[in-house]
């Protein structure tokens, strides 16, 4: 679940920076910053896939969101690369049909999927702790009943 959820971050944090990438002079230190954090979030992106991927534990509520993530990020990047292109040429209205392609795929199937991921793990979860809390356990007092009406002053123990 922490796993699916540091994908998430690092996924919103990797498409943030590239746009960064694309708006930021490529001599500031922005720039360089942007091109520092890419690297790393693409880096804990793959490492945080594999990490799910051999924690599969719930079937294909798990797999699919992984799967789907692994085969469109590199569309996602080449979109990236292609809006990057355009700019370097010039070619605005190109760029901006790219990263508009770019965020589509990031925010409507990327992201998703590794919502779809913490949920699979989140509902898994909750159902067992549901399963675990439901059992009745029965809990015991024990008091003490002076006289006649526990019988000669004995401790006796009731369920609630």
């Amino acid at each position: 679940m922490v796993t699916a959820q540091k994908l998430s971050v690092s996924l919103a944090d990797f498409d943030a920076n590239n746009l960064n990438l694309l708006i930021c002079a490529p001599d500031s230190p922005e720039y360089r910053d942007a091109q520092t954090t890419v690297a790393s979030r693409r880096h804990e992106i793959a490492q945080y896939l594999v990490a799910a991927a051999e924690n599969i534990t719930f079937g294909d509520h798990e797999r699919l969101p992984i799967r789907t993530i692994a085969e469109q990020l590199g569309g996602y990047e080449a979109q990236m690369a292609q809006c990057a292109t355009y700019l370097a040429l010039g070619k605005t209205a190109e760029a901006e049909q790219a990263a508009a392609a770019a965020s589509r795929l990031m925010h409507q199937t990327i992201l998703p999927a590794a919502d779809e991921l913490d949920k699979a793990n989140d509902s898994v979860l909750r159902q067992s702790y549901e399963s675990f809390t439901s059992w009745r356990v029965p809990r015991w007092s024990a008091s003490w009943c002076p006289g006649s009406a526990c019988s000669r002053g004995w401790w006796s123990a009731s369920s609630w």
